[in-house]
Order: structure tokens, then C-alpha cells, then sequence
């Protein structure tokens, strides 16, 4: 499976969300790779921050 700089945040999070590891490539070549666990952590607090500043705004 491959995430492309077009796929949305939502498709990345579901493929770490499989546990597929996550390749970080640039120009081809493989430059590192990504916990999947550890992704998901990250995303989750960017979502809980967006959760908190739409409740803000609205409020």
C-alpha cells in the first residue's frame, strides 16, 4: 500500500491505523521510516487540538 503527497490526512491516518509501517521517501529513495503507533499519537493530538479551538470559536 503507498501514501502519495496528494492522499488526504484522513487515508494516512487509516493506513497507520492497519499498523503499516510508514516509509518516508524523497526522490525514491527510502530516507527513513515512521512508527505507526507513534503517527497515530501525533494525529490524535492534532485532532484533539482542532476539537478544542472549533469549540472555542463556536462558543
Amino acid at each position: 500500500e503507498r501514501c502519495g503527497p496528494r492522499q488526504t490526512l484522513n487515508e494516512i491516518y487509516a493506513s497507520a491505523g492497519r499498523g503499516l509501517p510508514i516509509a518516508v521517501v524523497e526522490d525514491g529513495k527510502l530516507v527513513g521510516n515512521l512508527d505507526p503507533r507513534h503517527i497515530m499519537k501525533e494525529l490524535g493530538r492534532v485532532e484533539s487540538l482542532i476539537d478544542s479551538f472549533e469549540r472555542e470559536v463556536f462558543l
